[in-house]
């Protein structure tokens, strides 16, 4: 709320507030318009620090303990060509996993949601904030006067996440259908590798991607299988793990029985592990 308000903004969508946790009729209501929520917000606050909601928001309710130092990378003596000025910090130190990855916000599966689905993004970490959008990303670390210092944040390339995104995957054929199958197979595979408090809580954390997937291409889904390649979602496959049945039943009623159901086992909802969803077009040409 600060932090709003401090950027002028007038209202702060908070879903554990603004979704009554207690009613099941209001909690599927709200699961069902979270996509349009996301896409018409100004941003999403990301609270990619600590292990839960407690941990707030460093540097506007709770001091930032890593040290910010200052490396003018191309000083402001060179004239020709025009003036660079690159200032980096000393969080650009090598490291073999980005600090994002470490953290419990991305291993989450409600907060995939988070990135798939909103237009722009403001993200907090103890030592820097980050800003990413469907065209462009930055981090705090890197400040330039031109185009040279534009960061590209391996785990902020969202586009590959993001179903809405303005660029295409240059490793995938430019084809709009294309483009829409292999992602959302990637984000199958990313949100089964995550956790969730609520196992029964996987169809609904997963559903307004669906949801999303369906108002762009009109695609039907049938427990997390397109119902328009049926058989090829049937053929899903552990991806680099084994599996455990996901015994829970759903959090919220479901089906024409208006009741909570067990996962089928023939979806990849009804286990747990990351998995490996083969649904593009080319998987169609292969039989």
């Amino acid at each position: 709320m600060k932090f709003t308000g401090q950027l002028g903004v007038n209202y702060l969508w908070a879903d554990a507030l603004c979704i009554v946790q207690d009613d099941d009729s209001d909690k599927a209501d709200q699961i069902s318009h979270m996509g349009s929520i996301y896409a018409h917000a100004e941003f999403t606050i990301v609270a990619a620090v600590g292990h839960d909601s407690n941990a707030g928001l460093p540097g506007i309710n709770a001091i930032r303990n890593a040290t910010q130092r200052e490396i003018t990378v191309l000083g402001t003596e060179v004239e020709q060509p025009p003036l660079t000025l690159i200032t980096s910090l000393s969080t650009t130190l090598y490291q073999r996993t980005h600090i994002l990855e470490a953290t419990t916000w991305a291993t989450r599966g409600w907060t995939q949601q988070e990135m798939a689905l909103s237009r722009r993004v403001i993200m907090f970490t103890e030592e820097q904030i980050y800003w990413t959008c469907q065209e462009m990303s930055f981090a705090e670390d890197t400040n330039t006067q031109s185009h040279l210092g534009v960061t590209r944040i391996r785990c902020l390339d969202t586009e590959e996440f993001d179903l809405t995104s303005a660029r295409d995957i240059v490793y995938i054929s430019s084809d709009e259908s294309d483009q829409a199958w292999y992602k959302l197979s990637r984000m199958v595979t990313e949100f089964s590798g995550r956790h969730l408090t609520m196992p029964g809580d996987a169809l609904n954390a997963f559903s307004v991607i669906l949801q999303q997937f369906q108002d762009l291409h009109g695609e039907h889904f049938v427990w997390g299988l397109p119902a328009s390649r049926f058989e090829l979602g049937l053929c899903w496959e552990p991806f680099r793990a084994s599996l455990k049945r996901r015994l829970s039943v759903t959090t919220l009623p479901i089906t024409s029985l208006n009741r909570r159901t067990s996962f089928p086992s023939w979806s990849w909802l009804g286990w747990e592990a990351p998995i490996k969803l083969s649904i593009e077009d080319r998987h169609v040409e292969e039989g």
